[in-house]
């Protein structure tokens, strides 16, 4: 339950379970506290983050590498990046590639980035072909206007033959494709992939704000990038590239759902909201973290995550 709020943005919810839980005397176990962290971590909870942590170690629960992901992204996401760098190397568990991807996505959201180019060079030597670590390196250089370093971090991709992919679904809906099929996949996208299906650029140009920066400051950046490079950086973000074709292939009132595993972007966040008001559409974005629902121009999460 804990975790399920967690996740769907009803933090106070979360915590008020979590409250009554330790009022009947029930002993929470390791998925609770990921639920409570998590729900502290995405509604900026930083004493009480602490404390469930605390209460966690106090407990006898053993760390795990989900629980040090939200610790790491509940200090990072308050500016406390050397504090979550200092948590990592004092780890009672080996820190993967989850580890190190977070607090990369930390400094990015810091704009941390010395810091993040040595994470990131450790985790392209852990995992050199991987899509998820070129990916954030690439965002991290267009966040700070390294326009030339994102170019290379692409270059690099394409060399390697290193592609994303990101999948849109819709429950009622019917696969188009050489045989019908019933399904809840609507498409699977590849970055750099022709997109035939949704015929051509012109079907992905279908919504006018797929392919626009929404935010006068990505505008103001933006205007230094010749132009190809402002379409890649932005338009072929894979959540604009799914929603575009669920809208494509679906008709309302059809929620749209799309699936990704990397944190959404701030400009993809404010394009979900305005396509959702303008379509009048749901549109579900599950990424890495948790479930975002844009609802009539607004976000369950109400644009902290």
């Amino acid at each position: 339950m804990i975790v399920g709020l967690a996740i769907n943005g009803l933090y106070e919810e979360a915590l008020k379970h979590f409250a009554m839980m330790e009022a009947e005397k029930v002993k929470p176990e390791h998925l609770t506290f990921i639920g409570i962290l998590s729900a502290c971590g995405h509604s900026g909870l930083i004493s009480e983050g602490r404390r469930f942590w605390s209460h966690m170690i106090e407990s006898g629960i053993k760390q795990s590498t989900e629980h040090y992901v939200c610790m790491i992204d509940l200090l990072c996401g308050a500016g406390l990046v050397d504090e979550a760098c200092t948590l990592v190397k004092n780890m009672t568990i080996s820190p993967n590639p989850v580890i190190w991807r977070t607090l990369l996505v930390g400094c990015k959201k810091n704009g941390m980035l010395g810091k993040g180019e040595l994470i990131a060079e450790w985790l392209l030597e852990l995992e050199p072909l991987h899509a998820e670590n070129y990916i954030l390196l690439s965002s991290f250089y267009a966040s700070v206007s390294q326009w030339e370093k994102m170019s290379l971090v692409r270059m690099k991709m394409k060399e390697k033959r290193i592609k994303p992919i990101v999948r849109v679904r819709d429950s009622n809906s019917i696969c188009p494709g050489p045989k019908t099929l019933r399904c809840d996949i609507c498409g699977i996208f590849v970055i750099g992939r022709n997109f035939d299906i949704c015929g051509g650029s012109g079907g992905i140009k279908l919504i006018g704000l797929i392919r626009e920066p929404t935010s006068d400051l990505v505008r103001e950046v933006l205007h230094r990038v010749v132009d190809e490079e402002k379409e890649n950086a932005l338009g072929e973000h894979s959540e604009r590239l799914a929603v575009a074709y669920g809208l494509w292939k679906t008709k309302a009132p059809a929620v749209i759902m799309v699936v990704n595993n990397l944190r959404i972007c701030g400009d993809c966040h404010e394009v979900m909201k305005i396509v959702s008001k303008i379509n009048e559409r749901e549109i579900i974005v599950r990424d890495r973290f948790r479930f975002h629902k844009f609802v009539k121009g607004s976000c369950t999460c109400k644009d902290y995550w």
